[in-house]
């Protein structure tokens, strides 16, 4: 009950709250991570900047296999909303997502949250994630994908999940993963890409407003196919 009290505890001088915040995450000394997640969450916008200097602290705690379904979501939306470019402040977005790719082993990282298949939110948020930072620097993505092959099956399997939002981002993150990498390709094709997308068209041949859907799993496989002679054996 007094965790919800903090929860909703009116903040005189939110900046100044935000800074202390901050300063305990970076320290290691925290008095209740939930709570300060919670709140560097609800000011993740307005205080960009400064809770951006944070991003080397919660990439460790991110990292550390400890971490809880609940922080490890509540991380994810920080760095989403930390590097989500708006007119009003995209040169602070930009700073905070070059610090992001700085981090070691970031992107090993969040490609190894879509290893929690029982955990939709949790994964839903590192494709969404990943999708934002192939848009700053597809290479470096690229890159931590082949760093950590082991999550390639599950990169993979992304296209057959039973949540639909899942299906959809992670068809968006493949098709953005696999450009000009011929090897992320080959990689993809090894672990039965192509077979997944022809069992997702043949069963939704003949249904009705399909259409466009299908169409960019064709798209898919024009991609796979380009310049890569071993994928069109």
């Amino acid at each position: 009950m007094n965790f919800l009290k903090n929860f909703l505890a009116p903040v005189s001088d939110d900046k100044e709250y935000i800074t202390g915040i901050v300063q305990e995450i970076k320290s290691g000394k925290v008095k209740s991570l939930s709570q300060s997640l919670f709140d560097l969450q609800k000011f993740s916008k307005k205080y960009s900047e400064l809770i951006g200097t944070a991003i080397p602290s919660l990439t460790l705690l991110l990292s550390d296999s400890s971490c809880s379904t609940l922080h490890a979501e509540m991380i994810l939306e920080i760095f989403i909303q930390l590097i989500l470019v708006n007119k009003s402040n995209d040169v602070i977005q930009k700073k905070n997502c070059i610090l992001l790719f700085q981090q070691k082993k970031i992107i090993e990282t969040l490609f190894l949250q879509l290893l929690h298949k029982e955990e939709a939110k949790r994964r839903n948020l590192s494709i969404h994630l990943l999708i934002q930072l192939c848009n700053y620097n597809l290479k470096k993505v690229q890159d931590g994908l082949l760093s950590c092959p082991n999550t390639v099956p599950q990169l993979v399997d992304l296209l057959i999940d039973p949540n639909e939002k899942t299906r959809d981002q992670g068809m968006l993150l493949i098709s953005q993963i696999i450009l000009n990498r011929a090897e992320i390709q080959k990689i993809v094709a090894y672990e039965g890409i192509f077979e997944k997308i022809f069992y997702i068209i043949s069963a939704e041949v003949g249904r009705w407003g399909v259409e466009e859907y299908i169409n960019q799993y064709f798209i898919l496989i024009l991609a796979l196919l380009k310049d890569n002679t071993s994928n069109q054996v």
